[in-house]
């Protein structure tokens, strides 16, 4: 017995995606992909940064521990460049303190040393700055 088939040419029979669709779907994966990439740029651009911090708090607390080694505790300046990039400043300066008139003079001299890092990233500066208290000869 064969079969009766109505075919109904009203009748649509949706098969896949239409190209409105796909196109539609094609934007949100870029907006999403666009957007990874550029949370990887920043955090990228942040680890480079937090390194090159991390140095220069390095180079900074390598250079005060010269004062009173290699550097005399005096006062004056000293400058430098390292891996032509970084550059520092050591100061050291007569540290006003304000002590009580009673109180004998001190044996040592109090002087403040500050210690700065410079240095560039693209058009910025960075700077990190370093200071303390030591205490040097008598004038």
């Amino acid at each position: 017995m064969d079969a009766l088939v109505c075919i109904n040419p009203k009748a649509s029979i949706q098969s896949g995606f239409s190209l409105l669709e796909v196109l539609l779907a094609f934007v949100i994966m870029g907006l999403v992909v666009a957007g990874i990439l550029q949370l990887t740029g920043n955090s990228l651009r942040n680890v480079v940064l937090a390194d090159e911090y991390s140095y220069a708090v390095q180079i900074a607390e390598s250079k005060m521990a010269e004062v009173g080694n290699s550097i005399s505790v005096e006062q004056g300046e000293h400058s430098g460049i390292l891996h032509e990039k970084f550059k520092w400043q050591i100061s050291i300066a007569d540290a006003q303190l304000p002590l009580p008139e009673d109180m004998p003079p001190l044996s040592a001299t109090p002087y403040l040393i500050s210690v700065d890092v410079t240095w560039p990233i693209k058009t910025d500066k960075h700077h990190f700055h370093l200071s303390s208290l030591r205490f040097g000869a008598t004038q």
